[in-house]
């Protein structure tokens, strides 16, 4: 008898139990991330273990950013990783916005060709996720020329595409153009181009302009720099509830996703019997 879709979820979510399990999280996440895990599992990327919530790091008040640092094996990787961002903080109430998400990092240092991963992140959005490749609006500088032969593939015409001066997305480093925020302690700085999603009642718009209201941005993709002699890396990562909010999916309320940051900081900080991060006390406060 054929597998169901659920099914089929269910035997990629029992996979990736033990990495999440040891960090707390609950069923309900493992289920919401089986779907982007399986896919990328199913193109060769090996699965990491994710890091801990407390950093031990000044920035970002000692709790996890992102999926970095980088794998610390070979080969293709990804990484669901649980994360927590102060800058965040003013912006509680909007939509997308968590005390607690995950991103799935994707790393490959050697791709097949320099659009592999982008193509492969479209693919999982559209033919995976079921979005619609005609809502898709991305967002990058100049270096992004050389990955539009790609677009094609998934009918994303030239105004769902934003260019933003070089200069002006290398000063901001947030990942639409150029990743590197401020005082990261491990973004080593990549031209990228980040993929944005409109929230239902968002129009459509003939034109888009940066910062993109009424849109969610679901992840980014470096691009490769071989061309100009440098590495063939290619990295990003995914807001896996982002993915599911435009997908119609269900997630954690904002005070659900405090309260499991919370309990996982504290947790955490007594099995490893290390003191809270500063950034602890800043979401308990709210």
């Amino acid at each position: 008898m054929a597998q169901s879709r659920r099914d089929l979820l269910k035997a990629s979510a029992a996979a990736a139990a033990p990495y999440l399990l040891s960090k707390g999280a609950r069923a309900a996440e493992i289920f919401a991330a089986a779907e982007p895990v399986s896919y990328f599992e199913g193109k060769g990327y090996e699965l990491l273990p994710p890091h801990g919530l407390i950093t031990g790091e000044s920035f970002n008040g000692g709790i996890r950013f992102d999926e970095l640092p980088g794998p610390t094996v070979g080969g293709k990787t990804i990484r669901l990783q649980g994360c927590a961002r102060l800058e965040d903080i003013p912006r509680r109430g909007e939509p997308g916005v968590l005390p607690k998400f995950h991103i799935l990092g994707y790393h490959n240092p050697e791709p097949a060709y320099p659009g592999e991963v982008f193509h492969q992140v479209l693919d999982f959005l559209v033919n995976g996720s079921g979005l619609n490749p005609h809502r898709l609006v991305l967002v990058s500088t100049d270096r992004f020329e050389p990955m539009r032969v790609y677009l094609d593939d998934f009918d994303i015409g030239p105004h769902q595409i934003v260019i933003r001066p070089w200069n002006e997305a290398y000063a901001v480093g947030d990942g639409s153009g150029y990743f590197r925020p401020p005082e990261h302690p491990y973004a080593i700085g990549l031209p990228t181009v980040s993929i944005h999603y409109p929230l239902p009642g968002t129009p459509i718009e003939s034109e888009h302009f940066y910062p993109l209201p009424g849109y969610l941005e679901l992840g980014e993709v470096s691009i490769s720099q071989a061309g100009n002699g440098g590495s063939r890396l290619v990295e990003g990562g995914l807001g896996v509830e982002r993915v599911a909010i435009v997908g119609d999916g269900v997630v954690d309320t904002y005070e659900e996703a405090l309260i499991v940051l919370a309990n996982e900081m504290e947790a955490e900080a007594q099995e490893r019997g290390i003191p809270l991060p500063p950034g602890y006390q800043q979401f308990r406060n709210l």
